[in-house]
């Protein structure tokens, strides 16, 4: 998370301290400046710029993690089908029930949403039918 070299040392610390922090007023004083300090920057549109970049890239990076653990928890829902316990299996089994459902779910609108777009690219959704449901 490198920021950008034109803002002080004081704001690239509000900036690092804003992506860490429950609040502007944490923020602040993890930065060692002034809460309308740090209020005044934010009004700044080359801070609110990269404070938006950084939010963005932190949001990625969370997402990414969350995207890398979810092969493991499989892997733990496989394991727990084994279980002696056939509550444990039954909880496991249906988790993993779940998943594949919205899973074929979400493969499914990604796939109409495709025919759609080639049948407006290729004008086949024009016509009376179109018209009158459209």
């Amino acid at each position: 998370m490198s920021t950008n070299e034109s803002f002080s040392r004081g704001q690239r610390a509000a900036l690092t301290a804003l992506m860490v922090t429950p609040s502007v007023r944490t923020a602040a004083r993890t930065a060692g400046i002034g809460v309308s300090t740090l209020r005044r920057w934010l009004t700044q549109p080359d801070f609110q710029q990269e404070y938006r970049r950084l939010s963005r890239e932190t949001h990625q990076q969370a997402v990414s993690a969350v995207l890398s653990a979810q092969q493991e928890a499989v892997s733990v829902l496989v394991r727990l089908m084994g279980s002696a316990s056939s509550d444990a299996r039954l909880r496991a089994a249906s988790k993993l029930l779940d998943v594949g459902h919205r899973i074929a779910e979400d493969d499914l609108d990604q796939r109409l949403t495709r025919l759609e777009e080639m049948a407006e690219q290729q004008n086949l959704g024009a016509g009376p039918w179109a018209e009158a449901h459209g």
